[in-house]
């Protein structure tokens, strides 16, 4: 990476002067393509994105080239570079996204221009990442109703759906589980409807069911989209599903296809 860092600063050329990537394709890439962060104010900087780097002007008046990647399930990058001082810092981390990087890189780079950290960057970043990590769905933080009414008989409700966004999932039977109520607590109701699954995605992800309230059931996935605690609902009505953790654009709904349509 620093390697990558060196050629990067040098306009594009490798060791002994190769010239790795053209100038000016690398240009393009280093410069301001699009309008990313909008000034709130006259008196604001401008945040722009090239192609793959976010070109911002650090308080010192230099250029910035910065990056960040992330996977909620264990693991955070960033990458700065400051071309007037021909430095650069990539850091990585094998842990959830919390802003640990950007904090580095930003000490790093406080350092370099003023000599002392000029803002508490790592409380800015976990302010600004906490949000990531939040759980996600429609009932998160929710109870089950305390007498929910019975979901439709299993038959009605298993089967093959399908939208064109997502193409097909599909509803089947499982193995009966001991119930522990919407909570854990064992002394909670047992779940009075039927043992289900939803298949979705490669592989497939197979994500039982929990009966909520009437043909309602709760899915309760955890993965790069879901952090953990999240929970959505799964809403039967009439012959089709909608899958509220796959809604956000509300492209969630799924219809029952018959056996002579399926993608088998």
């Amino acid at each position: 990476m620093a390697r990558w860092m060196s050629m990067v600063l040098a306009d594009g050329a490798g060791p002994g002067g190769s010239q790795v990537v053209p100038s000016d394709a690398l240009r393009q890439a280093l410069t301001p393509q699009a309008v990313s962060s909008p000034p709130q104010s006259a008196a604001d900087r401008t945040g722009t994105y090239g192609y793959g780097f976010n070109i911002s002007t650090s308080s010192s008046g230099r250029v910035e080239w910065s990056h960040s990647g992330a996977f909620a399930l264990g693991a955070g990058t960033a990458m700065l570079m400051m071309p007037s001082l021909d430095l650069g810092i990539i850091t990585l981390t094998n842990a959830s996204p919390v802003g640990v990087a950007e904090t580095i890189n930003s000490r790093f780079a406080d350092y370099a221009q003023f000599g002392d950290p000029t803002l508490k960057w790592r409380e800015l970043y976990g302010e600004a990442f906490g949000p990531l990590l939040a759980p996600v769905g429609d009932l998160v933080s929710t109870r089950q109703p305390s007498a929910p009414a019975p979901p439709r008989p299993a038959d009605e409700l298993v089967g093959v759906y399908r939208n064109d966004y997502f193409g097909e999932i599909e509803i089947r039977r499982v193995a009966s589980q001991p119930d522990r109520g919407s909570d854990g607590d064992p002394d909670d109701p047992p779940d009075a409807g039927p043992a289900l699954a939803l298949d979705v995605g490669p592989g497939p992800q197979v994500w039982p069911l929990e009966h909520w309230d009437g043909d309602t059931f709760a899915v309760s996935p955890v993965g790069e989209n879901w952090p953990p605690g999240s929970r959505g609902s799964v809403t039967f009505d009439g012959d089709t599903v909608t899958v509220e953790l796959l809604d956000g654009n509300g492209l969630g709904t799924f219809t029952r296809v018959g056996e002579d349509e399926t993608g088998d």
